[in-house]
């Protein structure tokens, strides 16, 4: 797997995560987001709108590799759902690159 990364010195990103949250069912064609989860970052960007379901919301993305996934969070979730966020949350320190948001 290829990774990329991402300047923080680049981005307009800000501070307040709180806004950060992405959520299923707000998605459109074209949104790119990150699945951060372990200490990686996912790149994906929706494919479709999110669409409604009998019992929650669904999406369909594409990772960095073009691998197509299905997103699907139940209509009775209580938070958020899946780690999903407009912005990349985990930096590194790399040798080369210095501070920065590795992207898988």
């Amino acid at each position: 797997m290829k990774l990329n990364y991402i300047n923080p010195a680049n981005t307009n990103y800000g501070e307040n995560f709180e806004d950060y949250y992405v959520e299923i069912r707000e998605l459109k064609k074209g949104d790119v987001f990150f699945e951060c989860e372990n200490g990686s970052n996912i790149q994906l960007e929706a494919t479709e709108d999110a669409r409604k379901i009998k019992r929650g919301w669904m999406c369909l993305a594409k990772n960095n590799q073009g691998e197509q996934v299905e997103l699907y969070v139940a209509d009775k979730t209580k938070y958020h759902g899946p780690n999903f966020f407009k912005s990349p949350q985990f930096i590194t320190n790399d040798e080369e690159a210095g501070y920065v948001y590795m992207i898988a």
